[in-house]
């Protein structure tokens, strides 16, 4: 019986399975593992997807999935982060401005690889779907029409002001921070003024300027795209955007954005590395652990630095488990255990991690909450800045920018989240917020992309009206009809009082007229009036 019904499951399994392409095209390890925790669970419902990623190594080599390698993005990744250093910038547009023309030639490399032009070549190659990343890349969206598929959309963090305001969400840049700006939704003057600032000159010149190179870029390796990128990017049926609401500066969404977050945490498992599990499971000490990520290496710090975070720790009454990517660490202090690699996830889920040193970016925030550690934010680039404006504001930990820490205001930092309870009790809180939730976030992804295939788009749950004019938008019409109505009022208003004003000039002049009359005409003329 059981054979059966489990039979039946795998044929319905097999009939609803779609074919399905999925491009990751941003070299950036953090945002690789969060896309894959999806495809992961796309791949267990049956779906067969063709993969375009920066780590195909993620892969379970799952027999539904074709992977295409874009690996070779890191080497040109880290040309244009080279090149990049030696220019100098003015402000986060200018700096947007160079990336840009980084971003534009990895893009083009990317599409002149084997694989990709061998599956733009492949003329019997049908996909039911198109998942993209969210990043502004067009090219990537033109896919969609090039495969007739539907095109679904999304992100590694919280995405920029520019899709919540195509997919119709509130997106004003005084009101809803811009991912592209360390601001939070409490805004002063001059902040406000910047973000407007931004905006304007985003929209009304740097996104056409980008737009137009992503066009021609279309053209060359996809001629039979007929659509621009301002209508490849609206042509979204779904914009998945991994962040939690509790996470984010709440704004009015539409149906067809759905917030996500977490997408790619998992219940903790034990720790596999013996070492690393021993020291933790034989410390006596609570443990602080200490890691900058994948994209900045510790080594890499300039040594002042090194030397604080070492004096530092060695002083305090804790433990310390510090991921330093090399084996050996040059006055290394008693209590601090090197790792070059940790199950991060897992580690902080210990009972001994007390503190959490973070860089701040999306998966760690994440698996912090996650597991209720409190954390000191010390950013280096990108969201990193608002993230850990995020972790300030939430009181579940504090920030701190490198280049002002010094030994004593490091210490203070650490006694203050590990003794101030009030960071713990506002974590477990978030914890909580988090968990409360009828599915997974994985789940909920899944669910929402197979309402996608199952209904064959979302037409019917778009927002009209973000496609409403930018004046009647703002109802500029109805502003400039008020202004003419008003401007004619005041004109028939001021031509009465000129009528009115002349009528009661002339009846006062002839009233002094009379006044002023010789008074022997006067007599004369009362006589005649008399006889």
């Amino acid at each position: 019986m059981w054979k059966l019904i489990f039979s039946i499951l795998i044929l319905n399994s097999s009939a609803n399975a779609a074919n399905i392409l999925a491009i990751f095209p941003v070299p950036s390890l953090p945002h690789q593992k969060i896309f894959r925790a999806l495809t992961e669970a796309l791949e267990d419902r049956g779906h067969h997807l063709t993969i375009i990623s920066t780590d195909p190594q993620l892969s379970r080599g799952h027999a539904n999935t074709i992977e295409i390698d874009l690996k070779f993005s890191y080497v040109l990744l880290q040309k244009a982060l080279f090149s990049m250093s030696f220019k100098e910038t003015k402000n986060e547009l200018d700096a947007l401005a160079i990336w840009f023309d980084y971003e534009l030639e990895i893009l083009e490399k990317q599409f002149e690889s084997e694989d990709v032009q061998y599956l733009l070549r492949n003329k019997d190659e049908k996909f039911d779907l198109v998942i993209v990343e969210a990043v502004g890349h067009t090219p990537w969206h033109a896919l969609a029409e090039y495969f007739n598929a539907r095109l679904i959309g999304i992100t590694a963090n919280e995405a920029n002001l520019e899709f919540h305001d195509i997919i119709g969400n509130s997106a004003n840049p005084i009101r809803d921070p811009d991912i592209l700006l360390p601001q939070s939704d409490e805004m002063t003057f001059q902040e406000r003024y910047k973000a407007w600032w931004f905006h304007i000159i985003y929209n009304f010149y740097y996104k056409n300027k980008f737009h137009a190179k992503f066009d021609a870029l279309i053209q060359k390796f996809l001629p039979n795209v007929k659509s621009n990128s301002q209508q490849l990017k609206e042509a979204l049926d779904l914009l998945l955007i991994n962040t939690h609401p509790a996470m984010l500066y709440s704004r009015p969404m539409v149906p067809t954005s759905i917030q996500l977050g977490f997408l790619h945490v998992k219940p903790p498992k034990e720790i596999e590395n013996e070492a690393l599990k021993k020291f933790l499971d034989e410390s006596e000490k609570s443990v602080i652990y200490m890691s900058f990520g994948t994209s900045v290496n510790s080594t890499s710090l300039q040594e002042p630095f090194i030397e604080m975070f070492q004096n530092v720790f060695k002083a305090l009454p804790f433990n310390v488990i510090w991921k330093w990517e090399a084996e050996e660490m040059k006055n290394k202090p008693e209590n601090v255990f090197i790792t070059q690699w940790t199950p991060q996830a897992d580690l902080l889920a210990h009972p001994k991690i007390k503190l959490f040193i973070t860089h701040g970016g999306q998966l760690s925030i994440e698996e912090a909450i996650d597991r209720a550690v409190p954390m000191i934010v010390i950013p280096f680039f990108n969201d990193q800045f608002t993230n850990s404006m995020k972790v300030q504001q939430l009181s579940i930990g504090l920030a701190a920018d490198l280049q002002s820490l010094n030994e004593k205001f490091l210490r203070q930092l650490i006694d203050e989240v590990i003794y101030g309870s009030q960071y713990k009790e506002n974590i477990l809180k978030l914890q909580k917020f988090i968990h409360d939730s009828p599915m997974r976030p994985v789940d909920k992804a899944v669910w929402w992309i197979e309402y996608v295939l199952r209904h064959n788009g979302t037409s019917h749950l778009k927002y009209s009206g973000k496609d409403v004019p930018f004046y009647q938008k703002y109802m500029l019409d109805f502003a400039a009809i008020a202004i003419v109505v008003l401007h004619i009022f005041v004109g028939i208003f001021k031509t009465l009082l000129a009528i009115v004003f002349i009528k009661c000039k002339d009846y006062v002049k002839m009233r002094i007229a009379k006044k002023n009359q010789n008074p022997i005409a006067r007599k004369i003329k009362n006589k005649k009036k008399k006889e």
